[in-house]
């Protein structure tokens, strides 16, 4: 029973149950090539690509607002509590 187990964690977490094909690491060239063509620059400014390991697919939504609302939160927290701010500075630094 135990062998079955372990059979079916390594089924469940493979990559192929996430469609992940594994590339060999002599494929770089071609991926970087794909990554080249699939490469979009917005009237914004920022880039657009392609999930790499979904073919044809293009990311709908972006994370930008929530992203800018917790570095302001963050921010305001940090500007409360000097130990914390020099805490927080010393881990990124680090």
């Amino acid at each position: 029973m135990f062998t079955r187990e372990i059979y079916d964690y390594k089924q469940l977490y493979s990559l192929d149950v996430l469609g992940v094909e594994d590339c060999g690491e002599n494929d770089q060239m071609q991926v970087l090539a794909e990554f080249r063509e699939n490469i979009t620059r917005q009237e914004d400014g920022r880039y657009q690509v392609s999930i790499p390991w979904i073919p044809g697919s293009k990311l709908t939504t972006t994370n930008e607002q929530p992203s800018r609302r917790r570095l302001f939160n963050v921010n305001k927290k940090l500007a409360k509590d000097e130990n914390l701010k020099q805490e927080y500075e010393k881990i990124i630094d680090d």
